[in-house]
């Protein structure tokens, strides 16, 4: 059905083309995700977005199709508002928001200031740091093939939002640190909502991290997957110390979890102290051990 798509979007045939289109998305909504990956949709995408490009105004999309929790598609209200790249750094008003084509602004951050509604187009590849003031629900459409890629920005800002985030499709990939990925802020609450879609999540630090879904680092969560396909992870990457009892010994860190210190010759006794302070999510712990230097006596 693909291979049988005209090359180019005519006035006469456009109808035509945006038929097939939705057939072929339809179809395509049926397979397992497996089935979908082996699946080459650019072209479908490429006929949408000369459709889109000609029916659509700017920045306004009008009314747009999205799949609702339930599994529905539904519409937009008529002022729904493209999302492009030159929006980052500015705060937005609530509202409902779609995400069309590529828009990619690294870790630059997107900040809606009330309630806010996004929709991942089918095909559509957003890369950018998220952070509403309300609630923020990020919806896709039949094909749900939009992605959104959210790495922490240097205010640790990855997909954050005060209130509550409910995710109801598309391919969402997160990486937190002292924010959680999806979720609350640094020592902020979050609450996360996860209906369906493909979620992957991940922070990480030396120090403290949030929680990959749900608080921040010192916020506590409430996460609720209803469906979906989700994976999370969170690692701390803080390191115990290694002390000498004599001062003068310098205990330096090798590869892995190794050790090293240089000590003098002679007869001498030395008790090395490893220790960890602990973290919101691991108890402290410390152990000894005590190494003794022989002088070696030359035969007569």
């Amino acid at each position: 059905m693909i291979a049988a798509l005209p090359d180019t979007v005519m006035e006469d045939n456009a109808d035509n083309v945006r038929a097939q289109l939705d057939h072929i998305l339809a179809l395509f909504s049926e397979l397992t995700e497996d089935e979908q990956e082996q699946i080459d949709l650019s072209r479908v995408y490429e006929l949408q977005g000369a459709l889109d490009g000609a029916n659509d105004p700017m920045p306004l999309a009008g009314s747009v199709p999205y799949v609702d929790a339930d599994g529905t598609t539904r519409q937009s209200p008529e002022d729904c508002t493209v999302l492009t790249a030159e929006m980052a750094g500015t705060e937005l008003s609530g509202g409902w928001y779609v995400a069309q084509g590529d828009v990619n602004v690294d870790s630059n951050l997107f900040t809606f200031t009330e309630d806010a509604h996004l929709i991942l187009s089918d095909g559509c590849n957003l890369t950018g740091t998220i952070y509403a003031k309300g609630n923020l629900t990020i919806y896709a459409q039949s094909g749900g093939s939009g992605s959104l890629t959210a790495t922490k920005d240097e205010g640790n800002i990855a997909l954050n939002s005060d209130k509550t985030i409910t995710i109801n499709g598309g391919r969402i990939t997160a990486t937190g640190s002292d924010c959680a990925a999806i979720g609350g802020a640094n020592q902020k609450n979050g609450a996360v909502v996860i209906n369906g879609g493909t979620v992957t999540a991940s922070t990480s630090g030396s120090a403290r991290c949030g929680a990959a879904i749900g608080g921040g680092a010192g916020g506590d969560g409430l996460v609720t997957i209803n469906g979906g396909r989700v994976n999370a992870t969170s690692s701390m990457n803080k390191l115990p110390q290694v002390t000498c009892s004599d001062e003068n010994i310098t205990v330096t860190k090798g590869s892995g979890n190794t050790w090293t210190a240089e000590l003098p010759a002679g007869g001498a006794s030395y008790t090395f102290a490893a220790s960890y302070a602990g973290d919101g999510n691991h108890n402290g712990a410390t152990a000894n051990c005590t190494v003794r230097v022989r002088r070696n006596c030359e035969a007569l």
